[in-house]
């Protein structure tokens, strides 16, 4: 039950970093590029971007304001620039966050579950009421021992 209890928080930190991350680049965008790739997180996206061609300018990173609409599906894009060619794959990060803040959804209702049925002396593996049997004596019904 400790590994499961490490597991929500670090799940539970994720979803409101995700989420964090989410609503401010929909105001914000940071920026970060490489001599022949780079990423913007911005609009609700992360978006990856790579030169086709040889090395281009020297690293940087900025922030702006990117008074852009919200980019709600993936989408793939390439074009030509000054250090030459270019594509790049945007990504909405609400795909990322909705899967993690499901599956912290899961482990905090398996964690609560597990819980309530050690409160109110039920089997952990089936729900069984255990009122009766002693510390360490197999379930009847499913064959787990309680701890």
């Amino acid at each position: 039950m400790q590994n499961l209890g490490i597991t929500k928080w670090a799940l539970a930190a994720a979803t409101v970093l995700l989420g964090a991350v989410w609503i401010g680049s929909m105001f914000r965008g940071v920026t970060w590029r490489g001599q022949q790739n780079g990423v913007v997180i911005f609009r609700g996206a992360i978006d990856l971007f790579w030169s086709t061609v040889g090395a281009g300018k020297q690293q940087i990173w900025w922030m702006k304001a990117y008074p852009s609409p919200i980019q709600w599906w993936v989408s793939r894009d390439s074009g030509s620039a000054s250090t030459g060619p270019w594509e790049s794959v945007c990504i909405p990060l609400w795909m990322a966050w909705l899967p993690v803040l499901v599956a912290t959804g899961a482990v905090w209702r398996i964690d609560f579950m597990k819980r309530k049925r050690a409160k109110d002396l039920l089997c952990a593996g089936c729900g069984y009421s255990r009122a009766g049997l002693a510390n360490g004596q197999v379930c009847p019904e499913c064959g787990a021992t309680m701890s």
